[in-house]
């Protein structure tokens, strides 16, 4: 079982983004059914989002550059983490390896594999503890300034690899216009 990186150990690339330039848009009519039903709206919306959602992000993460300790110590996190996870899904192997050998034990070797599986079960027990126990990962420099500017209830969906819709994108300009984004634009 492999560990997919974690995205606060990777910078993020504006590249991978869908791009969409008004250019690439082919005139189109408008039927009033369409329009009061908000279907123009909600594509606006989506186009607004797909364009400025990757732009905030890069320029974000341009001006407030991760500290090189808080991504060490993300990277060495998220290894921590796999390698555990990874004793945990072998353990849980081993243990249904035992169960089915006791199915067929005889009676003298039951009572030595009931030992066994009560050892790995320990084991198991004792990594799920400490997964528990593990902080979680220093979240990067620009995403705690990207949360400087939203609410309260909105900081766990704004992430490096979340989709911002566009009443985040508008938050985080807004909070950053002078002193960031007065100058990009």
């Amino acid at each position: 079982m492999g560990c997919k990186p974690s995205k606060h150990t990777e910078k993020y690339d504006a590249a991978t983004e869908p791009q969409y330039m008004p250019d690439d848009l082919p005139p189109m009519e408008i039927a009033l059914l369409d329009f009061l039903a908000g279907h123009v709206l909600r594509t606006a919306l989506l186009l607004f989002e797909a364009a400025m959602g990757p732009w905030v992000k890069a320029t974000m993460q341009q001006h407030f550059p991760d500290d090189p300790i808080n991504v060490a110590e993300a990277a060495a996190l998220e290894k921590q983490r796999c390698d555990l996870s990874r004793l945990q899904s072998e353990l849980s192997a081993q243990r249904k390896t035992l169960q089915s050998q006791l199915k067929t034990a005889s009676s003298v070797d039951r009572g030595d594999l009931h030992k066994q599986i009560r050892r790995v079960e320990s084991e198991w027990r004792g990594i799920k503890q400490q997964l528990a126990t593990l902080p979680a990962p220093p979240i990067p420099t620009w995403i705690e300034e990207c949360h400087k500017g939203i609410g309260r209830a909105m900081k766990p969906f704004v992430t490096a690899d979340a989709r911002w819709d566009a009443h985040v994108i508008v938050s985080v300009m807004r909070a950053h216009l002078r002193d960031i984004f007065s100058l990009e634009l």
